[in-house]
This record gives C-alpha cells, structure tokens and sequence, in this order.
C-alpha cells in the first residue's frame, strides 16, 4: 500500500482543503452536483500531472466549444489552477510530506491498536453481557418490544432468548400495567430509574418481582438497563412482616409487658400492657423512656452491672427489680431480658416485665400462714410430720419392691415437738434419720396411699417403738405427694393412743373377771338347785327315822354337806 496525497476541490468555489490519507490508485469521486473527491498515490502524481496536461491540451484546441460554454471555462480555469498548485505541492514540499506521511504511520498504528482494543473490549463486554448473574436488556419505549436481552433476563422470564426479542413486549408480563407507566414518566422525568420495583408474570404464570435500573434514550426511543429477580426476597420480607404483625398481635394481647431498646436502652417498642403498667403515654414514648430510668435509683447500677454480665457470659437470670412508675410510685417486677446483637454488636434488648405485686402479696400471706402453722404445729398435741423419700419411688412398681425402696431411701424431714415427744425424743433427734429406724414397718403403711385414688390414708391404727423400745400404738392419717408418677413425700399427722390401748386392755380384762364371775354365779345357782331335793329328802328321811339308826348319821352328813 502506497502513501497518498488526496485533494479535496469545489470546481464551483474554492480549494476546500490538502489531507493526507491511504490509497492504491488514482481515483476520482463524484460527492456532489459541484463537488469532487479526488485520491492519488505519491507515485501517481506524474501520471496526474500528464493527465491534467493533456486533458487542457484538449481543451485548448476546443477554444471555440468553451468559449460558448462560460461555466466550462471556469472550471477549466480552476482545473489548470488547481494542477498547478498541486505540481507545486508536489516538488517543493516533498520533504514536509515526508514528514507528514511519517507521522500518518505513526497515527495510523495508534488507530490500529485502538481499534484492537476496542474490538477486545466489545468482546470482553460481550462476554459479560452474555454471562453476567444479572437481567440485562433494550427494549423500545412507546411499545416495550425487546430489542435484545441476555441469557439471564431470558431465564428469568422462563422463556430463551431467541423466543423473546423482537417478538415480546414487557407490557405483556405486567402484572400491573400502572406500574410500567409510572416507570416511563419517570424515565421521561429523569432520564434514568435505579431500583424500581416491578410486578411481572413469569411464563409458568408465577408472580415474580423484579428490581430494575434504567436509562432513557427518547430520541432513538429505547431504554436499556438491568434486572434483579428480587421475587424471594420479597417472599421473605413479607414472611418477616407477617411475623412481626403476628408478634405485636401477640403482644399486645399479652398480660404482661413486652418491650425492646435501642443500644443506648432507649424503648423502641412497647406494648399496650407497658403504658398501662407504668403510666405512661404514647406522646412520653416518643419524646424517650430509658428502661434504665424506669428503676428505682438504688437498683440502676445493679440492673447495668447484670447486663454487662449478660451480655459478656451469656448468663440468662430472672431479675427481681423495683420500678417506678410515671406518677412517682413503685412497684415490685420481674425482668426477662435478652440482648439484641447485630453484626456482632450489642444492638439493645428485648424482654418482658411482670408485675408481681400480687405475687408479692400472696408470698407474705403464705409466709405469715406459714408462720401460724408452724405455731400451731408446734402447740398442737396431734404429731405432725413429713416424711421425705429421697430418690423418689415410681409408683407403678410392684409393691414389694415400693415397699423396699421407701424403707431404704426415706428420712425424717420435718416433726413438730409433740410428735418427738411421742418417741421420748427432740424434732432434732429425728429429723434426717432413716423413718425405719422409728417406724419398721413404714414401707407397708406408706404404700398403702396408692389405693386410693387421691392417695390419702384415714385412721390407720399402727405400732412404732419409742426411744426404750417399748411399742408405741398411733393412730394416724397421711396423704402421698406424688409428681410426675413418683411418690416423693408424705405428710402425715398421728395420735398417741398407747394409753387409750392400756386403758381398752385393762377393760378387756375387767370385762373377762366379770364375765367368769357371771358364769359362776350361773354355775352356783344351777348347782343350788340340784342340792335343794337332796336337802329337802334328808331332812324328812331324818324326820322319820330314830336317831338311834344307823343311817340317820349319814343322812345327817349329807344334809350339812349340803347347806354349806
């Protein structure tokens, strides 16, 4: 390829112009009714030069012809001028065209390797275009016929690309034709939309959302740009929402307080019970509670110190703290607090609060009806008791093995003064022992609890020993504690009738002297009247007889026998 002079020349006017460009040959151009374009090598320029030379020869010997033709002769005017400056160009700025030419190489690599890299950077773009994990499309505007799409937007339509340019319009995937014309306005508006959420249909009929970012070009009427199917993201959000109406349905119905902080424990959340319970308003809410300030000063810097501990050991403790309410009053609380993290960081916390004022109240009342019962215990005469089995028995075992098992694992677990009085011994000498070991056979009197459906025993007369061994007669009443299917304890209480039972046997004994004497008074009258004819014949057989015979003697024998 040779280096070239091209010439640029308006026959009707003026010489436009000398550039330097690339050509084979000498050619001559039409651009114009008044306008040529003409290219010449460096090693064409004699050739021009005779060219135009014999051409005005000719032109010369039609003196007449131009002379009738004034146009004709201006250009041939021009033409003879504009060889001449050329002829000129050509042998007196050899050496600047040089010059020139060199740096036309020069120019020309560089345009090479631009256009290389342009070619390598359209490939790399299209290689993204075609690969990239993003919906990248161009589409018309008036119409939104796809004028081009890559394989991700195609595959997240459902459909394959060669199935979707040039032959879908996205007004057809709406799911919400509004929605498309209030991305045009704004495209219109804007020149561009970025992160516009969008309703479509996908091929299957499935509702889908995408996120897109676009620009606008209106005069070749085409936008461009991206899509993100954001469709379970949404799903999820709409989950999250749901859950989260869920938990404040559920807490606002809750009876208790439920609240959450910020990290600086200002309240972001509370629930209807929460303004109920401390008395404040929705207007003080929004002005700023700190849950910190809703304590009493005195358990501040405890409630700090067990969040620190919280926080850093990951402890779960229900706190017993002291509230103060909006008009000043306090009340007693139990805290249930978790800390919120986000991203590693302590980000507030969410807990509950219950008031436990009644809860309070009825642990005084037990406490002073524990107290009377204790004193009452402690003055009745009847012996309390409670009887603790220390590895609780499953009440479904055998009754032999029941039985075994409470006489090895019970003990003593509470008496009052006048059960161990009972035994000749303290409460303190009997609380901790083994129950055998006062009571032998109370394995058998304890299972006896298990027949009865609310595992009660009425008036059950049995025999312990006391401190001297000596046989101890109660008669006793108990009830089982049974949780989970286990007997754990029983409680009992129990009356000393040991003297009741001496009293009975001395009865018993009364009753049987009696009885003997009964039956020998019976006996003696029965007898008297068997002697009573033996008595009455003697004494008329003695009548009638001589004293002086010797059987009056005997007759008189027998009769004093008689009447003794």
């Amino acid at each position: 390829m040779g280096t070239a002079l091209e010439l640029v020349g308006d026959f009707a006017d003026r010489i436009h112009g000398i550039v330097v460009s690339t050509g084979e040959a000498f050619s001559l151009t039409p651009l114009g009714s008044e306008l040529w374009h003409i290219v010449v090598t460096k090693e064409m320029l004699p050739t021009l030069h005779t060219t135009i030379s014999s051409y005005l020869d000719v032109m010369e010997h039609g003196q007449s012809a131009i002379e009738e033709n004034q146009n004709l002769k201006h250009e041939l005017v021009r033409l003879k001028r504009l060889h001449e400056q050329t002829w000129e160009s050509y042998n007196n700025s050899s050496g600047k065209l040089r010059e020139h030419i060199e740096d036309l190489k020069n120019e020309i690599e560089k345009r090479r390797q631009a256009e290389e890299a342009l070619q390598a950077s359209e490939e790399r773009y299209r290689n993204f275009y075609q690969n990239a994990l993003v919906g990248l499309f161009r589409s018309r505007l008036s119409d939104g016929l796809f004028l081009d799409v890559n394989p991700k937007a195609a595959e997240m339509m459902g459909l394959a690309v060669d199935e979707i340019i040039g032959k879908v319009h996205s007004t057809e995937l709406y799911r919400d034709i509004t929605q498309r014309e209030k991305l045009i306005s704004k495209l219109i508006q804007d020149g561009e939309v970025n992160g516009f959420e969008i309703d479509l249909w996908h091929h299957d009929n499935t509702e889908t959302t995408f996120s897109i970012s676009v620009k606008a070009y209106p005069e070749q009427d085409y936008m461009e740009g991206a899509i993100v199917d954001i469709t379970d993201r949404k799903q999820a959000e709409k989950a999250l929402r749901e859950s989260e109406e869920r938990f404040r349905d559920m807490s606002q119905l809750l009876p208790i307080s439920i609240f959450e902080t910020d990290r600086e424990l200002t309240l972001s959340y509370a629930n209807n019970q929460s303004f109920e319970l401390f008395g404040y308003s929705e207007e003080d809410f929004d002005k700023g509670l700190n849950a910190i300030e809703l304590l009493v000063p005195e358990d501040r810097e405890r409630a700090r110190a067990n969040l620190v501990k919280r926080i850093a050991n990951g402890e779960k403790p229900t706190i017993e703290y002291e509230a103060i309410k909006a008009d000043g009053s306090s009340f007693p609380m139990l805290l249930h607090a978790n800390p919120i993290f986000k991203d590693g960081k302590f980000d507030g916390i969410r807990g509950a609060v219950v008031n436990i004022t009644e809860h309070k109240q009825a642990e005084e009342n037990l406490r002073k009806y524990a107290d009377r019962l204790k004193s009452f215990d402690q003055h009745s005469t009847q012996g309390i008791y409670r009887v603790d089995i220390a590895k609780p028995v499953p009440i479904d075992l055998p009754k032999e093995e029941m039985i075994d098992w409470i006489n090895k694992y019970s003990v003593i677990g509470e008496v009052n003064d006048s059960l161990a009085m009972m035994y000749g011994l303290t409460p303190q000498d009997m609380i901790g022992n083994p129950t055998i070991d006062f009571a032998p056979n109370y394995g058998e009197r304890a299972v006896l609890v298990l027949d009865d459906k609310e595992y009660q025993v009425k008036n059950e007369e049995t025999i312990d020993i006391d401190k001297d061994g000596n046989d101890l007669y109660l008669l006793e009443s108990f009830h089982g504690v049974v949780e989970d299917d286990h007997l754990v304890a029983i409680w009992g209480a129990q009356n000393d009738i040991s003297e009741q039972k001496s009293l009975e046997d001395q009865l018993r004994q009364a009753q049987k002297i009696e009885s003997i004497g009964h039956l020998a008074g019976g006996i003696a009258h029965d007898f008297n009247n068997l002697l009573t004819p033996i008595i009455g014949n003697t004494e008329l057989a003695m009548i009638k007889m001589e004293p002086s015979n010797p059987l009056y003697e005997d007759l008189h024998e027998i009769n004093e026998t008689a009447t003794r």
